[in-house]
């Protein structure tokens, strides 16, 4: 079984969540720049989370569908297409995506999964290392994807409010953080910067990174230092003094100071953001960053139970 591209939208990938515990080779983690939203979609079709699924960026995507088959949308989707609920297509059906709303990436999964092949553990889509998804690349007209066996599932539980509810968590513009690695010998009035301020994100974003606009984040030293590893989410500042938010595609390593981390539960609304939306930041404690990350698996289990086991993360 299979799908056809027909319009590949703005910028569509196949994701799924990525593949943690490659940093010592220098690969990122990669995956979905929401994963909520994926893991989301995949469990209304009955899939495991980790299902490879297509991210479309900010314009949908339009598909034939060889034969019968159930999806779903989650995340960014366009007025008035359904969403958050399982869709029964016919054979030879055209679903026609248009630009997105409330948001900047939009997540389709099919009943069986994205069966692109297994790199690394994950059928994510790394572009700059042509690694994964779809030969490597973002999808074009014409291409074909595999589509995988269905898991044969009973129709999931679904809770619309807790939906409502998990979704209103990737549409967040306030950002909680915890003080990086380099925010002690950054100063206090660097930090102090960040949280006072409100930043708009530049045009120059990406999946690799967020740039940000608005007041400069001055700092004692030269914005350089001996390469160290990194994370997503990851806030670096460069001698502009423009903070850069990591993404999931971003390296492993980095040359510019981390005066703060994004907490794991609000890395999903990062890849929410489009350039000029606004954006502020709050700290918080490594205590409230771990309670906010498991509140955030129980929204997901409350909103749709899964329909397996959560995959292992690093």
């Amino acid at each position: 079984m299979s799908l056809r591209i027909v319009k590949p939208g703005a910028y569509s990938t196949v994701q799924d969540l990525g593949r943690p515990g490659h940093a010592s080779l220098g690969v990122p983690t990669g995956g979905a720049a929401d994963r909520t939203s994926l893991i989301l979609a995949n469990r209304l079709v009955g899939n495991p989370d980790h299902a490879g699924a297509i991210e479309m960026t900010f314009v949908g995507a339009t598909i034939v569908f060889e034969r019968p088959t159930t999806v779903a949308l989650a995340g960014a989707t366009p007025a008035g297409a359904e969403v958050h609920t399982p869709l029964r297509l016919g054979a030879g059906v055209t679903l026609a995506l248009g630009p997105l709303t409330n948001g900047a990436r939009g997540y389709l999964a099919v009943a069986g999964g994205i069966d692109a092949p297994l790199v690394l553990d994950s059928r994510s889509t790394l572009v700059a290392s042509a690694l994964g998804g779809h030969e490597g690349r973002p999808l074009r007209a014409g291409d074909v994807l595999a589509i995988g066996n269905p898991h044969g599932s009973s129709p999931p539980v679904i809770n619309p409010t807790a939906i409502a509810a998990l979704r209103a968590r990737t549409l967040r513009r306030r950002f909680r953080v915890v003080p990086g690695p380099h925010a002690n010998s950054l100063g206090h009035g660097a930090l102090d910067a960040l949280l006072s301020a409100e930043f708009t994100v530049s045009n120059r974003s990406d999946r690799v990174g967020l740039r940000l606009t608005g007041p400069t984040v001055v700092t004692p030293a030269s914005g350089e230092m001996i390469t160290e590893p990194m994370t997503p989410g990851a806030i670096q500042i460069p001698p502009d003094g423009s903070p850069i938010i990591l993404g999931p595609d971003a390296p492993v390593t980095g040359g510019y100071p981390v005066l703060a981390t994004v907490i794991a539960a609000d890395l999903p609304a990062l890849g929410q953001l489009a350039p000029r939306d606004p954006i502020r930041f709050e700290l918080v404690s490594i205590g409230d960053a771990i309670a906010q990350y498991r509140a955030m698996h129980a929204a997901l289990d409350a909103a749709i139970p899964a329909a397996a086991p959560r995959r292992a993360e690093a």
